[in-house]
């Protein structure tokens, strides 16, 4: 069986917010990092990252959030990962991600952590 990730993109207030859905591993984090790549080549820094719908991840779809994360950072951007699934939760509790990045409960809520980021 082979690994799948579906993206769906959309623009709010100038935040770039990706939905993903499936798994995010070593062969769906190429799809994944050329989307943000995309998004930054049109000027978009801000990053709303849905997680609900993953169902599986390993090491290497961790090492893409990670790269994302110092890619928007590089670029001055605010990168929120926003409605983690329970096995997203996991991952990023038992490595200390949850330290490291910005997470909300909803994107709604990512949504405002970007605005609050960006006023001040």
């Amino acid at each position: 069986m082979s690994e799948q990730i579906e993206i769906d993109a959309g623009i709010r207030n100038d935040v770039v917010i990706l939905k993903l859905k499936g798994d995010l591993v070593a062969s769906t984090a190429d799809a994944v990092k050329s989307k943000l790549q995309k998004m930054a080549e049109k000027k978009l820094y801000n990053f709303v990252i849905v997680l609900a719908d993953i169902s599986f991840m390993d090491s290497s779809g961790l090492g893409v959030c990670m790269a994302i994360h110092k890619t928007v950072l590089d670029k001055k951007g605010t990168l929120v990962f926003a409605a983690l699934s329970d096995f997203v939760k996991k991952i990023f509790h038992l490595t200390k991600a949850e330290k490291v990045f910005n997470v909300a409960v909803t994107a709604n809520d990512a949504i405002k952590i970007i605005e609050q980021i960006g006023t001040k």
